[in-house]
Parts: C-alpha cells; structure tokens; sequence
C-alpha cells in the first residue's frame, strides 16, 4: 500500500494509479471487516451465556448474606497425613521375611549344638590349667589387635584416598 502511495505522488495526474490505491485500501478495509466479524461472531454465544446467567441471578430470591459464626474452638477437621513410599510398600509386601519365628533360641541353640550344649556349660572357667595359657593367649591377642586395627586404618585410608572406580579406565571400549 506504501509503494502505491509513493507512485500516487510521483504520478499525480495517472489515474489507474489512483485507482489501484483505492482499491487496495478498500480491499484492506475489507479484510479487517471480516475479521472482526468472525470475532464477534465468536463471542456472540459468550455474551448470551452472560445474559442467561444475569437473568438466572436476577430471578432468584434474594437471601441474605450471613457470616458464618466465629468458633471459639479450632474444628478438628481432617490431620494431615504423608504417605511414604517404604510404609505402604511393607504393607502390602510384609518385612521381607516371616514376621512370626518359626523357633525359639533355645530350640535353635540346641539344633546347632546339640548335646555338647550341656558339655560347654559343665566346664567352669578359671581352671589352674588355663590361667596359665590364657595370659599368653591375651597377649597374642592384644598384639593381633594392634596389627589388625593398624591394618584396617590403612586400608580405610587407602579407600578414602582411592574410590570406587577410579582405577585404570584406560582398555574400557
């Protein structure tokens, strides 16, 4: 539509030129038209709708407007509640074992061991064959201890320094 005007005032005394902004303007005019008549062909049945609804108010009775008495109380009303995910899942599928034993200790103790259960017991510690023996045997034992926790913290450290899967990650296809 610019560039017709533009040739409208180069060429005043040409008339097609008159002619063809005329009919170009005319014809904008006339989409802009339809358009809005699509619209409010579109919003036609939104304001009937409005209309009823006016209508409908209108027509009931009026009733007034109470405000709902204040209670001293709080209402107990519904306590809120969160479901998890592990809670339900042991509700439907149990503990993942039998919740009722099927044994005692003491049948369990005596199916392990047996008679010798009863020989076990006849012994009393503190024996003057085993005081003897036993010292050495504490000894020992504190020395393995020592070597043993020794071994355990290096071998915490070392984890500690090298995780999980940071090894050799170089033949990996």
């Amino acid at each position: 539509m610019e560039e017709l005007r533009r040739q409208q005032q180069m060429n005043k005394d040409d008339e097609s030129s008159l002619r063809e902004l005329h009919l170009t303007v005319l014809k904008f005019w006339i989409e802009k038209v339809v358009e809005e008549l699509h619209s409010i062909e579109e919003e036609l049945p939104l304001v009937d709708m409005m209309a009823k609804r006016q209508r409908d108010l209108n027509d009931r009775p009026e009733q007034p407007v109470t405000m709902a008495p204040k209670h001293d109380k709080a209402e107990p009303g519904l306590k809120p509640f969160i479901l998890t995910r592990t809670e339900k899942q042991k509700e439907v599928f149990g503990l993942g074992y039998p919740a009722i034993p099927s044994m005692t200790v003491d049948e369990w103790y005596n199916q392990k061991f047996g008679n010798n259960a009863a020989s076990l017991n006849s012994q009393k510690p503190g024996c003057s064959d085993g005081q003897a023996g036993d010292t050495g045997e504490k000894e020992h034992a504190e020395e393995d201890d020592d070597e043993s926790r020794a071994r355990m913290m290096r071998w915490d450290e070392y984890k500690d320094d090298h995780r999980r899967g940071w090894g050799n990650t170089h033949n990996k296809g």
